[in-house]
């Protein structure tokens, strides 16, 4: 059950919320998902969603793999993120690892009930729209394919009589276990027979697929596997300390006749994003011959590895970025734009959901404003501007399925203590790559400039704002 103190910051985010022009509070909820409530940057709020027991010590290394055979499709949304991650899902044959902050409804199913519980009734589950979701049952059913799911523990039963999306897939079979090596699990990644991966800031709400700027890689290929190890790695090391998920409900004869139907499901992708005006990017396939790629995990060095990147641009740095909120990563930004003969951008999201995370991230940039640095907002048609990379050089690009921001890049000491222990630090699970190669910057850097010049010029307290 949620705390009292969660429980009040709920309350008082969703009446703020009603009062938003854009976006009704229960639709919002809904959309967003309970994640992005609680996950802010306010260390002295109880994380009520933490639930580390272990100390955790960094140890994950690094992998790379250079002029070799493999593959690279960057993905964005509103674009191709859902046809993409699809169809991903649908080439399985063997296993689907899944590792995500939540899990919500494309309906009703995951909307704000109440303050302790969600759902809906069975049969609108079993008629949920969520393409993966229905993928993901396909799977199970039709190709008897093992599937685990790794996700955050909200503390949020299934109301009575009512079923979710994660109780559902449970009882279909689905390996699903809570999250708990270190405060929260940020990563969204999906993992295919282990030979294939992708690698996104898409969080699982249709706001995420369907609404907001994403960016994301799929990496496969026969000599992809030192990249897709290092990523299993991590996750068999995460998922054999969760916890197992266990149903909060019972169900009838008649509704379990509904859950556990085997039947193939229809997988139905949404239409193109309705503003005409917005830069979309095709659905590209880069061979990795020429390539070097890096895929590492957060907390583990990540901060470090990020620095050391950064001290090695050398012509041009452009960042498009959803939100800054480290004073260290700021000055570093300020560092940059500074040095002569860099072509610097930054491009930040018109948006910002959580408003601790807000007055973060304007503090930043308007640190960086009034020392002559120029920002842009992302177009104000886009949800949210979620995507987190940046291209340097013309020709290398660095994505991260986490924010500039100390729980995603945290510095300092490799141990990380649970909650209420001395020294204990708010801590996301994320993963990151760096990829040298021109074909695959530009198809970042397109995507940047496309935004760029579709965006408005920043100012404080103007164009970025709570939404």
């Amino acid at each position: 059950m949620l705390s009292f103190r969660t429980s009040a910051l709920l309350v008082s985010i969703f009446c703020a919320l009603a009062a938003l022009p854009h976006a009704s509070a229960a639709s919002s909820f809904d959309e967003l998902g309970i994640a992005q409530l609680v996950s802010g940057t306010q260390d002295d709020a109880e994380p009520s969603y933490d639930h580390q027991t272990k100390t955790y010590i960094a140890d994950h290394v690094p992998a790379n793999v250079t002029d070799a055979d493999f593959n690279l499709t960057p993905f964005f949304s509103p674009d191709h993120s859902t046809d993409s991650l699809t169809k991903l899902v649908q080439s399985a044959k063997e296993t689907i690892d899944i590792a995500t902050p939540g899990w919500s409804s494309w309906g009703t199913c995951t909307r704000w009930k109440s303050q302790s519980c969600v759902g809906c009734l069975v049969k609108e589950m079993a008629n949920e729209t969520f393409p993966i979701f229905n993928a993901v049952l396909n799977a199970v059913h039709q190709r008897n394919v093992k599937v685990r799911v790794l996700t955050n523990n909200y503390n949020e039963p299934s109301c009575p009589g009512r079923i979710a999306p994660l109780e559902f897939l449970s009882l279909n079979g689905v390996e699903v276990r809570y999250f708990s090596t270190v405060t929260f699990m940020h990563a969204k990644f999906i993992m295919i027979d282990g030979k294939k991966v992708s690698i996104s800031s898409v969080n699982f709400s249709k706001t995420s697929f369907t609404l907001n700027r994403e960016a994301g890689m799929i990496i496969d290929g026969s000599s992809a596997e030192p990249l897709v190890a290092m990523v299993t790695s991590v996750f068999e090391s995460d998922y054999a300390q969760g916890t197992p998920f266990e149903p909060s409900q019972k169900y009838n004869q008649t509704d379990m006749g509904m859950i556990l139907d085997p039947s193939e499901r229809s997988v139905d992708l949404p239409g193109p994003f309705p503003n005409p005006d917005a830069y979309v990017s095709p659905l590209t396939t880069v061979g990795g011959s020429k390539s070097f790629v890096e895929v590492f995990a957060s907390p583990d060095s990540a901060y470090d590895q990020l620095l050391a990147d950064l001290d090695n641009v050398k012509s041009s740095f452009h960042l498009h970025i959803y939100q800054v909120t480290d004073d260290d990563l700021c000055d570093k930004l300020l560092d940059l734009h500074n040095q002569k003969g860099i072509d610097f951008k930054l491009l930040v999201s018109a948006h910002i959901y959580d408003t601790a995370d807000w007055k973060l991230a304007q503090a930043c940039y308007k640190r960086l404003y009034n020392a002559g640095v120029s920002i842009r907002a992302t177009p104000d048609y886009y949800r949210y501007s979620h995507q987190k990379y940046y291209v340097r050089d013309g020709d290398v690009v660095f994505m991260s399925t986490g924010n500039w921001s100390p729980t995603d890049f945290p510095s300092g000491s490799d141990k990380f203590v649970p909650y209420n222990q001395s020294g204990w630090r708010k801590t996301n699970r994320d993963f990151n790559m760096f990829v040298h190669d021109a074909n695959v910057a530009s198809i970042f850097a397109k995507v940047l400039d496309g935004d760029f010049q579709r965006g408005s010029d920043w100012h404080p307290y103007g164009s970025a704002s709570v939404a």
